[in-house]
């Protein structure tokens, strides 16, 4: 009885362990491993504009009463037109054009600069109308997609114009257990194509790869494991048939040695 009871708990447990998920390595730049004191290079390098982008691009100054009109358009503003009143949208859009239209200033170049860039533009030409104009630019649209194997797949929004890979996906919860963090599928616009590629979070290289920042609009895509539908799967479906055929193999066993 004893042999046979012994054969049985091992077939439920080779049965268990063959349902259950297999381990894998879920830390990121696993080839980090064992060293220390290393250098990286990274691309330090800071989005720019893009056409569609909405500024919100408030001016302060010694004289506020001045500063006002150039700060009306950030909150949109309620217009009458042909009897109807429509509300216009916050902000300064970068049109097809890659141009901002600004009060006083008229048409400016904006698509391709930094904030930065285009910030001191500003403020060298309101200083024909101000005095020491003082010029912060936010982007009220910069947001990233992220799908697939992530805890909570979805757009997110940020004021950081530094947007790292990594920074994303902690704000979607990290990878599930069944992500890919070798193959990290990254698209971007670009006028009218859209760019693909790919980016390996297992790799230190990552850190140097001109799409470790991030730009508005990109979708994040992770990839899961080729595994997972299997395993899922596998383990619903040995689970309760481990049970039954074990059940019954002891039920044999016991009967037989009566």
């Amino acid at each position: 009885m004893t042999k046979y009871l012994i054969y049985t708990v091992g077939l439920f447990t080779l049965i268990t362990f063959s349902a259950c998920k297999t381990r894998r390595n879920l830390s990121y730049f696993s080839d980090y491993a064992g060293q220390t004191n290393f250098t990286i290079t990274k691309t330090n390098k800071t989005a720019g504009l893009l056409v569609g982008d909405i500024l919100y691009i408030a001016v302060g100054s010694s004289d506020p009463e001045s500063s006002a009109v150039f700060n009306s358009v950030n909150s949109g503003s309620s217009q009458l037109t042909s009897n109807t009143q429509y509300q216009t949208s916050p902000g300064y859009l970068i049109d097809q054009e890659g141009n901002i239209t600004y009060p006083k200033l008229g048409k400016i170049a904006a698509s391709g600069k930094t904030k930065a860039q285009l910030k001191l533009e500003i403020e060298q030409g309101l200083q024909n109308y101000l005095k020491d104009p003082i010029v912060t630019i936010r982007n009220l649209n910069y947001k990233v997609t992220l799908l697939g194997e992530v805890a909570r797949p979805g757009n997110y929004s940020t004021q950081n114009e530094r947007l790292t890979i990594l920074d994303a996906l902690s704000q979607a919860g990290d990878l599930t257990d069944f992500g890919r963090r070798d193959n990290i599928l990254i698209i971007r616009e670009k006028g009218d194509q859209q760019e693909y590629h790919r980016i390996n979070l297992n790799n230190r290289a990552s850190f140097s790869d001109t799409y470790y920042y991030l730009q508005p609009n990109d979708i994040v895509y992770v990839e899961p494991i080729k595994s997972k539908k299997f395993k899922s799967s596998t383990l619903s479906q040995l689970g309760p048939f481990a049970i039954s055929t074990i059940s019954l193999v002891l039920s044999i066993l016991i009967f037989s040695n009566k």
